[in-house]
């Protein structure tokens, strides 16, 4: 009897933990399908944008064109900046190869 005491104490605190791995599972499945559909949203918002960026663009003949590339020219600045602030040096390979020049 005694053995079996200890098998069902066991195989309750099994039960235990798979009970808050399946509430983390779930919480965890939870975020990721709001961010997931946050990110979703963001880009048909961006598209929708996009397309009325270019639809006010047509409207102006001969400098429409300067809006649509300046957005451009600053998002590539952007993306620049956050490579630099994220990783401010740069490769072995891209460096070496700039002093051979």
């Amino acid at each position: 009897m005694a053995a079996s005491s200890d098998g069902d104490a066991s195989l309750n605190a099994a039960e235990v933990a798979s009970d808050s791995d399946r509430k983390r599972q779930l919480l965890t499945g939870f975020l990721i399908g709001v961010i997931g559909g946050a990110f979703r949203y963001l880009l048909t918002f961006a598209d929708l944008l996009r397309g009325a960026l270019v639809c006010s663009a047509h409207a102006h003949p001969y400098v429409g064109w300067i809006l649509p590339v300046g957005f451009v020219a600053l998002a590539a600045a952007v993306a620049r900046l956050l490579v630099i602030g994220l990783h401010p040096q740069r490769p072995a390979a891209v460096s070496s190869a700039s002093k051979r020049r």
